[in-house]
């Protein structure tokens, strides 16, 4: 275990330092690196059916490392580059929809009672749930490229 620690740090040091490089050698393209472990855990004494087990799956802790590096130099990518509109709130770092709607909920409410006129106003919010699922995954990816995002994260 203890001659796996060094190989750990030089790894993610070459994944952070240079991951252009880490990926063009084939760093991150061991089977084992993305492999997980699922355990089934009991949720009663004396399971044994399937459905008695939880199913935990635990990740290999570079995976997960790695991950997140990724995840970073993407978000910064797009911040920098404002790849993404300022109204996409759903996928924006710190940032929380939940105050903006109330806020500009208590607006239109307050606009609402004090401007008294035939015509009511109405407002619709529309929030659509596992919108990321419903696209199409190769258009995602051929999204990526076509804005430039590195080969290195688009594969990964």
């Amino acid at each position: 275990m203890t001659s796996l620690i060094p190989k750990t740090i030089e790894l993610i040091k070459q994944v952070v330092l240079d991951p252009i490089a880490s990926y063009n050698q084939a760093v991150l393209n061991p089977v084992s690196l993305f492999a997980g472990r699922t355990l089934l855990v009991p949720k009663c004494e004396q399971a044994i059916f399937g459905r008695q087990f939880r199913p935990i799956t635990c990740l290999v802790s570079i995976q997960k490392i790695i991950s997140k590096v990724y995840t970073t130099l993407l978000e910064e990518m797009i911040e920098s580059n404002q790849l993404i509109s300022i109204n996409q709130y759903g996928t924006r770092k710190r940032v929380q929809a939940s105050k903006e709607l109330a806020l500009i909920n208590k607006c239109l409410i307050n606009t609402a009672h004090h401007h008294h006129s035939s015509a009511p106003l109405r407002s619709t919010w529309i929030d659509i749930e596992k919108a990321y699922d419903s696209v199409n995954h190769q258009y995602l990816l051929d999204v990526l490229r076509s804005m430039k995002i590195p080969v290195f994260i688009v594969d990964y």
